[in-house]
C-alpha cells in the first residue's frame, strides 16, 4: 500500500548510494522517518500496514501483526522509545529501503520532479524535514514480516543535523589578502 508522508524528519539516509546494512546483506538505499504518534502520517502508516497484512494473510493478519510488531527484522514500524536514540524518543520510526537492483529512489527539492537533487547538493541529510513516498507490503517465506519500500524523498526544510552540526561561514577566517606571496614566505 502506497503512503505519502508529509513533513517528517529524515534519519540515516542512504539515498544516493546503496549500502549493506550488515556484512553479507544485500546493498540497498535506505531511510528512516521519524513520525509523531497520533499524527495523520502515523494513522496512514498504520492503515497501510493493516491493509497489506489483510491482503497477504486474510483473517490471520491480526495475529501475524502481533507476532511481528516490535521486531527489528520483521516489522518496518517501531516504537522510537525502545530504540535507544535520543532523537527517536516519543516518536515512531518507519524504516524503508529499496533494493539496489531497483535503482535509486527519486530525490527532489522543493520544486518537485523538475528539481532533482544530487549528492553534491548536501540535501537531504539526517535531521532535515522531507516529504516521502513509501510502499508497505507483507512477506512470507524464509524472511516473513511487514516491509516498507522507499520510493522517493522530497527535501522540504532544514533541521538540526543529527550527529552534530554543520560548519558555518563564521567558522573560517578570510584568507584572501593583497600580498598573498608574503604570507607564504616567497617574497
Amino acid at each position: 500500500m502506497k503512503v505519502f508522508l508529509k513533513n517528517v524528519r529524515l534519519s540515516f539516509p542512504s539515498l544516493f548510494h546503496a549500502s549493506a546494512y550488515e556484512e553479507g546483506s544485500k546493498p540497498a538505499y535506505r531511510a528512516a522517518f521519524i513520525i509523531a504518534p497520533g499524527s495523520e502520517n502515523d494513522k496512514n502508516i498504520r492503515a497501510a500496514i493493516e491493509e497489506a497484512a489483510k491482503e497477504k494473510w486474510g483473517a490471520k493478519a491480526p495475529n501475524k501483526l502481533k507476532a511481528y510488531e516490535g521486531s527489528k527484522t520483521q516489522f518496518c514500524y517501531r516504537n522510537g522509545d525502545l530504540m535507544d536514540r535520543e532523537e527517536y524518543e516519543g516518536a515512531w520510526i518507519l524504516a524503508a529501503k529499496r533494493s539496489e537492483s531497483k535503482g535509486p529512489p527519486a530525490v527532489v527539492g522543493r520544486g518537485g520532479r523538475g528539481d532533482v537533487l544530487t549528492e553534491s547538493s548536501g540535501k537531504p541529510y539526517g535531521g532535515c524535514y522531507v516529504n516521502a513516498t513509501v510502499e508497505t507490503w507483507a512477506q512470507d517465506g524464509s524472511t516473513p514480516g511487514l516491509r516498507c519500500t522507499l520510493l522517493g524523498v522530497q527535501f522540504i526544510s532544514d533541521g538540526e543535523p543529527f550527529g552534530g552540526s554543520l560548519a558555518s561561514d563564521e567558522d573560517f577566517e578570510d584568507l584572501t589578502v593583497d600580498d598573498a606571496a608574503d604570507d607564504f614566505g616567497f617574497a
